[in-house]
């Protein structure tokens, strides 16, 4: 079993960065596709189903990019790399809170909408309760489950 890296994952399977990033059907197909080319025993699946919601966030796509890019509604862009992981560049007005005028009952309160979706896209969730996950989070793993069974 290996965790494959994003980049590399997409370099050899050929799939757009773009789609990589927003589909979870193609990134669990990615994952099927990327244990076959190396014979692995089994799947890492180390980051959550794809962010619901994002695509009402996107104003417009840019596939040919020398990084194909999401922009966003709020003026941010997320830069789908052909041969990396994806990255948030925040607009101009982007500000990281002082530690003080953090709410730790919900430390993203004070990121756009835009950060926040990028976040969930790396796993990083507004959860303290293991029960309170949305069943989307887990789609990821039930696509590649359904696939593969006990395989």
């Amino acid at each position: 079993m290996c965790q494959m890296a994003n980049g590399h994952t997409i370099i050899n399977t050929g799939v757009d960065p773009i789609d990589y990033f927003l589909d979870g059907a193609l990134w669990a197909d990615c994952l099927i596709r990327m244990r076959s080319l190396y014979d692995f025993d089994g799947i890492l699946c180390h980051k959550p189903g794809r962010v619901h919601g994002l695509m009402a966030q996107v104003e417009r796509m840019d596939r040919d990019a020398e990084s194909p890019t999401l922009y966003l509604q709020d003026g941010a862009r997320i830069e789908c790399t052909r041969d990396d992981d994806a990255y948030y560049k925040a607009t101009d007005e982007f500000a990281w809170p002082d530690i003080e005028e953090l709410d730790l009952d919900n430390l993203l309160s004070w990121a756009p909408e835009s950060y926040k979706a990028f976040q969930a896209s790396k796993a990083t969730l507004p959860i303290d309760d293991p029960d309170s996950f949305e069943e989307h989070v887990f789609d990821t793993l039930d696509l590649v489950i359904a696939a593969l069974g006990d395989d």
